[in-house]
């Protein structure tokens, strides 16, 4: 192919100057001017459900920033980089000052910029010019320069346009799927772990036993040089936990450290409420940790540790126990009222069973997860071709 790549910065595309918006946009109106901001930008569109009004009186004064349909808005002060494209129902809509608008009126330039936005490429040169030190910001004159690789031929860019628009659907397809995976497992949790619904192999009655009765804090060594060692760290929202990538610092704090074996339940003491607990994985690497609840499985064999953590993973769990977690900054649960709660434990069987059906959502789950993870690699690899000129698409 003989067309070549032009440069350009980005303010030579536009057909209206790029500017951000209100500055002030007072108390959120019943009626009145949506006023698009930072947190209403997600995932590349603007959740229209989110979006406050403003007055009439203060849009007045910032008509030079009214929205029109198929404009692009862009986050520059908070989440840089967040773009979206405006809707039909935001037109005559205005913007905050965190917000700048860009309103290219080539539709097919106005895609492709759209794109290069959202890509590795555009991101080095906002970082890179990144202003600010408690809230990060981008001035709008360092907007304009954002240099732009388009090509001079329209089929091409349609063509580079059309390879995204694909990848996009793909990934919000895979996106969805998960969703409704996630929500699938939501309900059979639900049903599953709370007796709701059971196998028709099983029809004794479910125990009512304290945790501290079935679980047990094994006696732990604490551990001498524990900055030798990486530290795990217990994520919320029923996350699980995984390497922190840091290292105690003992001269800070001086907390007692311990070893952290395979297969223990952590619990994050001051986290608890938010859900912050996990397996440890299978591994020879040697981890430690601090203000964590740890517990074994004993007494009989009466549970399966990861029953357990999927019995704390039902939101209504949390709710149920809500009124023993104290504390006002970090809230936390002690020794004592954790081992005092008590919950429904079916036959050690009947765990095995609610478990199998778990841990096949579990398994389809990581299967589409891996499979965005992989779409969305192999869009950014695209983007940084294809955005750049590297690589040139048949015509």
């Amino acid at each position: 192919m003989s067309c070549n790549i032009e440069y350009k910065e980005l303010n030579t595309y536009v057909s209206a100057s790029i500017c951000y918006g209100i500055v002030k946009t007072g108390v959120p109106q019943e009626t009145g001017v949506f006023a698009v901001e930072v947190k209403d930008i997600q995932n590349g569109k603007i959740d229209i459900d989110s979006v406050k009004k403003t007055t009439i009186e203060i849009d007045s004064e910032y008509e030079r920033s009214r929205l029109k349909t198929g404009d692009i808005v862009i986050a520059i002060r908070g989440t840089i980089g967040r773009v979206a494209i405006v809707p039909e129902s935001l037109n005559g809509a205005n913007i905050t000052r965190d917000v700048a608008r860009i309103r290219v009126d080539n539709i097919y330039k106005r895609d492709y910029i759209y794109y290069y936005l959202t890509s590795k490429v555009a991101e080095e040169h906002l970082r890179n010019n990144n202003i600010g030190q408690a809230v990060k910001g981008i001035n709008i004159k360092d907007l304009k320069k954002l240099p732009i690789y388009i090509p001079d031929n329209v089929e091409e860019i349609k063509k580079i346009n059309d390879i995204f628009k694909t990848s996009n659907n793909l990934i919000e397809k895979t996106k969805n799927l998960i969703d409704e995976k996630m929500q699938l497992k939501k309900g059979l949790m639900q049903k599953l772990l709370t007796g709701e619904v059971r196998f028709k192999e099983f029809n004794c009655e479910w125990l009512n036993i304290k945790l501290g009765d079935i679980l047990h804090e094994p006696k732990k060594e604490k551990v001498k040089n524990p900055e030798n060692y990486e530290l795990l760290t217990v994520k919320l929202h029923c996350q699980g936990i995984a390497k922190s990538g840091k290292f105690p610092n003992v001269t800070e704090n001086g907390r007692p450290y311990y070893i952290v074996d395979n297969g223990e339940l952590l619990i994050g003491r001051q986290n608890f409420h938010n859900g912050g607990f996990g397996i440890s994985p299978d591994s020879t690497e040697i981890f430690v940790t601090s203000n964590a609840i740890t517990h074994l499985t004993v007494k009989d064999n009466l549970c399966n540790l990861k029953f357990i953590e999927y019995y704390f993973s039902q939101y209504n769990f949390y709710k149920r126990i809500g009124y023993l977690i104290g504390g006002t900054g970090q809230k936390e649960i002690s020794k004592k009222e954790f081992n005092n709660i008590k919950i429904n434990l079916p036959s050690t069987k009947e765990q095995g069973k609610i478990l199998k059906v778990l841990s096949l959502s579990d398994i389809e789950i990581k299967l589409l997860e891996k499979d965005l993870f992989e779409y969305q690699e192999q869009k950014k690899g695209l983007m940084q071709k294809l955005l750049t000129g590297k690589v040139r698409v048949n015509i």
